[in-house]
Parts: structure tokens; sequence; C-alpha cells
């Protein structure tokens, strides 16, 4: 009977220790901090960088709004690891405080995510306020106070680009093309257009860093920029596959040295004049593919016959 009444106390002042450690933390209510989003994940400092906000894919009045330790120019396209924090919340400005349901499976809760153990906490105290969505310059801006124990939490402000609509921006640099292929800095020099062989009526460009004689007789192996459009002025959105619409541009972006090509589905094409007498085809390009992969400015290509 010792023996039992021992394993009880045992027991119990474990569960009062798990219990201490989270109650240190996760006292209920919420108290923003005016600073950058920032707190603990796992024991280990982490503090945002970026960040990102879509449309939820379960959820049409539901934003999906990831939080970064990365620092990126392009959250919303690179590919970005590490610990992060991530939560969905309803599309309107307003306080959100956190609690689950557990009957229902329902409520507003905040994941704090370490990717070295692969652990999902999920914090079920403290609130998250969207304070402006800028539905123009694709911001979305809010606070956040979320806790699950003394090593996991996060609070203070965040400002995260509004995917959504930031994939539906472009603006075309006044400047020759160039860019990063690979994360290497690149800059046009000559291109040529020829008939598409998979969709009539539209031209396959090539820009390049090449400066042969007869591009057209060229073979192009290096660095190079590659897209088809009409032959036919006018703005060309770039569009992902999947994005249903029926008309979905898009610019390869091939790296020689790392012999693979990004998909770049942000931004817009320009085909400004279509010259069949003097054999040249002008436009601009603002193509992006990530931090990495990107494309902006003025060209001018020879008709390929």
């Amino acid at each position: 009977m010792r023996k039992i009444f021992m394993a009880f106390v045992a027991l119990s002042a474990i569960l009062f220790t798990q219990c201490s450690k989270e109650d240190e933390n996760t006292s209920g209510g919420y108290d923003f901090m005016d600073q950058t989003a920032q707190g603990m994940i796992e024991g280990n400092t982490w503090t945002l960088k970026s960040g990102s906000a879509t449309m939820s894919n379960w959820d049409d009045g539901q934003f999906s709004i990831n939080l970064f330790e990365i620092e990126s120019d392009f959250p919303c396209i690179d590919f970005l690891g590490g610990d992060q924090v991530f939560f969905s919340i309803d599309t309107v400005v307003g306080i959100y405080q956190l609690n689950f349901d557990l009957s229902g499976g329902t409520g507003q809760t905040v994941t704090i995510f370490q990717e070295s153990t692969v652990m999902n906490n999920i914090a079920t105290d403290g609130a998250v306020e969207i304070t402006e969505i800028d539905r123009v310059n694709g911001v979305i801006k809010g606070k956040i106070d979320a806790r699950f124990d003394s090593e996991n939490y996060i609070n203070g402000n965040f400002e995260v680009a509004f995917c959504d609509i930031l994939s539906e921006n472009y603006e075309f640099k006044n400047q020759d093309a160039q860019g990063k292929i690979g994360g290497t800095s690149w800059t046009y020099a000559k291109g040529v257009a020829e008939d598409s062989y998979f969709s009539p009526g539209e031209i396959e460009i090539t820009l390049t860093t090449e400066n042969a004689v007869d591009l057209c007789l060229s073979w192009f192996d290096g660095d190079k920029i590659t897209f088809e459009v009409p032959k036919q002025t006018g703005v060309y959105q770039l569009r992902d596959y999947w994005s249903g619409d029926d008309e979905n541009y898009s610019v390869s972006i091939y790296s020689s040295s790392e012999s693979s090509t990004d998909v770049a589905t942000w931004g817009a094409i320009e085909i400004i004049e279509v010259d069949e007498l003097g054999g040249t085809i002008s436009g601009r390009i603002d193509a992006t593919g990530g931090s990495d992969n990107f494309i902006n400015g003025y060209f001018e290509v020879a008709i390929c016959e």
C-alpha cells in the first residue's frame, strides 16, 4: 500500500511540475508588446524576419498566415524552412482571442513549429489582432500574443506580404532586362523570337547573354530566359498553371551552372512592337521566380524565320 501511495505522490509531483511550467507563460488573456514579433521556440530565441499571407484553401473567409525567421524579399515565392509560426484567421480587422473547443474541434489557435524536431506546439492562450488589410499594396499588419508554455511563445507586431494581391502586381523598370539567375547577376545582351511549336499564333522568345553574330543559327547553352506569348502587342500577366485562368503565361529561367529551370509565375510581359519589316520584336518583362531568379527591364529580339 505504501508503494502505491509513494507512486501516486511521485506522479502528482511530475504532473504539478509540468503544469507549473506551462502556467508560467499561459495565464489566459493577452498583452500585445510594441516590438517586432519575437519569442522562443523550444527554448531557442526566435525573431520575425519575413512573412506571407494567402487566402485559405479550406475557408474562403480566412487568411493563412506564416511568420518566418528567415529574411526574404519574396516570401510568397521562396521556399522558407526553419522554425516558424502559422495560423488561419478571419479576413476581417479585429482581435481574435485564442481558444480551443475540444468537443467541437473549433477555435482560434496558433501553431509554433520547430523544424528540427518536427514539433507542432498549439498555442491556445493569448490573441491575434489584424490591424490592417491593404489590398492595394498587398500588405497585412497585425499583432500577436501566442503562448504554449515558457519555452514556446511569440509576442509583437507583424507585417506580411498578401500573396493573392501581390501575384497580380507588376512593375516594369526603366532599364535593360537584368536580374539574377541561380543567385548570380544576369544582364540581357541578345535574343531571338521563333514561332511556337505548340501554340499557333504565339512566339517563343529567348533572352540570353550571348553576342553571336547570327543569333537565329546559334545554340544557347548558357543561362537564359524563355517564354511564349501571342505575336501581337499587349500586356500578358503571368499566372500559375493551376490558377484556372484560360491564359496561363509563365517564364522559364534556366541556370546552366545548376542545370535547373525555375518557372516564374509572378509578373507580366509586354510586347511593345512587332516590326516584321525590320525583323525585331521589342518589349519589357517583369518575371519573378524567387530571390535567386528574377528578371526586369526592356528587351529587343531578332525574329527568326
